[in-house]
């Protein structure tokens, strides 16, 4: 245990010593003797995260868009958004991708997105991210942007204590302070607001960030991606298409995310039991390939996809669906974008995602009382390597009356009777 917090002690220290030194030492030397300064109107929107992050993100990239008329606007986004797969290209003039990390760890890869950056040109930078921020420097020091707005941070991540996290406390005590001053203009965060005993989520921060630049206020923000090229669809996902079909997403971005494989199948059979002309479809990312290859085992006539679609692919299957039934990815985000029904499964840091959505249409199932609702996980403390007690809490009968309940809303109206995009509480 002392090993593990000397541990945390130098790690946090030698990411002070990085980005409080380091990055800025590393970014003078280019921006004074490799780039060049070209004035240029064009305006740069940065966003992390994965494709869940940049389906959020669309709800205010329109708006920039309408603020920024006339003015070509940019995005540079982590490797991992698939800003070309998912975003109407309307929506920006170019996307530049880059692995954060190696940006953050290879002087020559950062040298060479700054100079990137520098033959562009631009005049407005905006950190479209909502927590973290300090762990993108130096792109503060090489956009070469005049304006730079930057958004103070989620509330929960802001306030963190000294005891809950070391790394993180540090990075926003000592760091951020620091790093403060290089932006022209920092959003505050919205206070910390509990609605309904719900974290407020990441795209209403996005919102309170977009509304601190442009100076206007905006309703409910909608999320929307275009639908998919029906001319770009693999063979096999158009057979699989040819069948009613539900599509089933059993994968989560982190191990102690992931509901049980076995409580998947049990609600799927419930689903096939009731209604035997329906297929699961099942669909994930190739290293995820064994959870999906588990549960098709377990479901004798069900259609395994998994590593075998693609963004577009995906967007075609969610569409073509009765509903989607997920564990805390970005599929849930792309469902909701595209109007379809859906079930997701969520655990502990279900603030960061928020109930959010079409309210008749996209169920989210989560343990009501886990110790970590507001937390993000705070209950791994005393279970690490296992699956967090707040998605191991939620039964398979628990999950197949919320689908059970939505497969009758949708027998009763055919046109799923979309009502207006919202936030709502547990």
């Amino acid at each position: 245990m002392e090993n593990s917090s000397a541990k945390n002690i130098i790690r946090a220290f030698v990411s002070f010593f990085k980005i409080v030194v380091f990055d800025r030492v590393f970014s003078f030397f280019v921006v004074t003797f490799l780039l060049k300064k070209k004035k240029a109107d064009n305006v740069l929107i940065v966003c992390g995260g994965g494709v869940g992050d940049m389906v959020v993100a669309t709800a205010v990239l329109k708006q920039y868009k309408e603020y920024y008329k006339g003015r070509k606007i940019y995005l540079l986004c982590n490797n991992q958004n698939h800003p070309n797969e998912i975003l109407d290209h309307s929506l920006f003039e170019r996307s530049i991708e880059i692995i954060f990390g190696d940006f953050k760890r290879h002087p020559l890869y950062a040298i060479n997105i700054a100079r990137q950056l520098n033959d562009i040109g631009f005049k407005t930078a905006i950190f479209n991210v909502t927590t973290g921020l300090a762990r993108l420097s130096p792109l503060f020091y090489l956009t070469g942007a005049e304006e730079i707005y930057g958004y103070e941070g989620e509330a929960y991540y802001r306030d963190i204590t000294l005891s809950q996290d070391l790394n993180i406390w540090v990075e926003n005590k000592m760091i951020f302070p620091l790093i403060k001053g290089r932006f022209t203009n920092m959003i505050s965060s919205i206070p910390e607001e509990r609605e309904n005993n719900v974290l407020v989520s990441t795209l209403k921060h996005q919102k309170k960030l977009l509304e601190g630049i442009t100076h206007r206020t905006f309703g409910n923000l909608s999320t929307n991606i275009p639908s998919a090229d029906p001319n770009n669809i693999s063979p096999e996902v158009k057979e699989a298409a040819k069948h009613p079909f539900f599509l089933v997403a059993p994968g989560a971005g982190a191990a102690y995310r992931r509901w049980p494989v076995e409580r998947f199948a049990d609600v799927c059979k419930d689903v096939t039991d009731n209604n035997p002309n329906f297929v699961p479809v099942i669909v994930g990312l190739e290293k995820e390939k064994d959870i999906s290859d588990s549960l098709a085992a377990k479901l004798p006539g069900s259609i395994n996809l998994s590593g075998k679609t693609t963004i577009n692919d995906l967007k075609y299957l969610i569409k073509e669906s009765l509903f989607l039934f997920c564990n805390d990815t970005g599929f849930v985000h792309m469902a909701i974008a595209l109007q379809k029904p859906s079930v997701a499964v969520v655990g502990g840091n279900v603030g960061y995602i928020t109930h959010y959505g079409y309210k008749k249409i996209n169920r989210w199932v989560c343990d009501r009382n886990a110790v970590c609702l507001f937390d993000n996980w705070r209950c791994l403390r005393s279970s690490v390597g296992a699956v967090a007690p707040c998605i191991d809490s939620i039964s398979a009968s628990e999950v197949s009356e919320e689908v059970k309940s939505l497969l009758n809303y949708l027998k009763k109206s055919d046109s799923h009777d979309i009502m207006e995009f919202s936030f709502w509480g547990i």
